[in-house]
């Protein structure tokens, strides 16, 4: 939510309403552009460790949804950034097997449309569907949650993101609120 540009910095300042896992990774995203054309502030009613996603644990893997091509866009930018993160130990990123089952229905085409971002991608069979009619098995990134938060609000304050703690009950009003953060 862009809410006015700096006329001496030309820099946008951006509202991200949240701070669970996906306000502090859009922060992160938006403060972490080179040039950094954007001034960012996170308002959340709770910051870590009170928010749902220190308790909800990440583990990356392709959704069942369309459009496709942009599914699988999302779905490698995502994969690409997580193993970025195992790679330079920036993040408490891991890896993890992950195995998918269906209980009601055979394997279909379209089960299998991801599994080019994951290399080691395989149907199960045999016993290892335990029962289920159809399976897959994969190696996904692994975030932990509870270290993951707060290494990613240390790094939002290095790059000087604002954080403002209060409830956004609605969106009417908020832009005019939110102009009149204190920097």
């Amino acid at each position: 939510w862009v809410v006015h540009v700096n006329k001496m910095s030309n820099q946008k300042h951006v509202i991200v309403l949240g701070a669970g896992i996906i306000g502090l990774a859009c922060a992160y995203q938006l403060a972490s552009i080179p040039g950094r054309p954007f001034e960012v502030t996170v308002v959340a009613k709770e910051f870590t460790p009170y928010t749902t996603s220190d308790v909800a644990g990440g583990v990356w893997g392709p959704i069942f949804v369309f459009p496709k091509d942009k599914v699988l866009k999302w779905s490698a930018k995502t994969k690409d950034e997580s193993m970025k993160h195992i790679q330079t130990k920036e993040f408490p990123v891991s890896s993890m097997k992950v195995q998918v089952f269906f209980r009601e229905r055979e394997a279909e085409p379209e089960d299998t449309y991801f599994q080019h971002l994951c290399p080691d991608w395989k149907f199960l069979s045999g016993e290892e569907l335990r029962g289920c009619k159809a399976g897959m098995e994969y190696t996904a990134p692994l975030t932990p949650p509870n270290l993951y938060m707060p290494c990613l609000m240390a790094k939002l304050r290095d790059l000087k993101v604002n954080f403002v703690q209060r409830e956004v009950k609605s969106l009417p009003g908020e832009k005019r609120k939110l102009r009149r953060i204190k920097r």
